[in-house]
């Protein structure tokens, strides 16, 4: 049982790095603590060959993609799940919102945290209230979000 002031580990690993760890390692436990989860969540950053990989071996989608959650669907004292982010999709965003790339990596970490969470978006009605709770979560930390962030995987060209 971990101390009640610390409820989950941060663990994170590396591509080579642009990645502030500190920042994100942060945001994440923060995050989950603003979404009720008392439980590790694991942190890792992919290249575009390996997030496409994992996108191909478990979405069944031959793309990359900005960031994926695997819950372990283990119950407590395992970790709930695992967020991967694809830092060169998390680049290129953050270079088409006009944002800083620790901006990006922050919504992407709320935004895995909150599927780990149960939250989904897979509907409009769902991606509203991502959305909303996104905003919210964000606003909590004290980082400004696009109130309508949603992945911008409409792109051929990176």
């Amino acid at each position: 049982m971990q101390p009640e002031d610390e409820p989950h580990e941060v663990k994170i690993q590396s591509l080579k790095g642009q990645v502030d760890f500190e920042f994100a390692s942060k945001i994440l436990e923060q995050a989950a603590q603003s979404a009720g989860i008392q439980r590790e969540i694991g942190l890792d950053f992919f290249s575009d060959h390996d997030i496409r990989t994992l996108n191909r071996t478990y979405r069944g989608l031959d793309h990359s993609t900005d960031v994926l959650t695997f819950e372990s669907g283990l119950a407590d004292p395992h970790p709930i799940g695992d967020i991967a982010i694809s830092v060169p999709d998390a680049q290129f965003q953050a270079s088409l919102r006009g944002v800083t790339l620790d901006n990006e990596i922050a919504a992407l970490i709320i935004h895995g945290v909150l599927h780990l969470a149960g939250y989904d978006d897979e509907t409009e009605a769902d991606k509203a209230e991502m959305q909303l709770q996104m905003s919210k979560v964000a606003e909590q930390l004290g980082i400004q979000i696009d109130a309508h962030w949603t992945s911008l995987q409409d792109h051929d060209e990176k």
